[in-house]
């Protein structure tokens, strides 16, 4: 199992344990995996943004929030790539689950789609 870190991708060096608890927590539900996170939040040194970004590489209800979020604010793709700084190409990967937004585009996203960033990608 890879973990997409920047450009690359490497293996995590994770205790039986830890692989054990990531593959049950990719299988919850996003509202269970949500309270996961809060849960571990103090704890997060030590993961190093692993299981959040295993999360949103592997749930399908981001880039159904993305799409949802978009079309409740009546945007077109167009018009949210133009508004974060981005290509239409871009927006249509987030929102066909092929690619992740970087953190400032996350947080474009959010502002611009009126939600708590935590609700639409987490």
């Amino acid at each position: 199992m890879n973990i997409v870190e920047g450009k690359r991708s490497v293996k995590p060096t994770l205790s039986p344990e830890e692989l054990e608890f990531i593959e049950v927590y990719r299988r919850a539900s996003p509202e269970a995996q949500r309270i996961v996170r809060i849960a571990l939040e103090p704890y997060k040194h030590h993961y190093e943004g692993k299981l959040i970004q295993m999360s949103i590489n592997t749930s399908k209800a981001v880039p159904e929030r993305l799409s949802e979020a978009r079309q409740r604010k009546g945007l077109s793709v167009l018009q949210v790539a133009e508004a974060c700084g981005i290509t239409e190409k871009a927006v249509a990967d987030y929102e066909a689950g092929e690619r992740v937004p970087r953190d400032e585009i996350k947080i474009a996203l959010a502002k611009l789609y009126g939600v708590p960033v935590l609700d639409l990608f987490f």
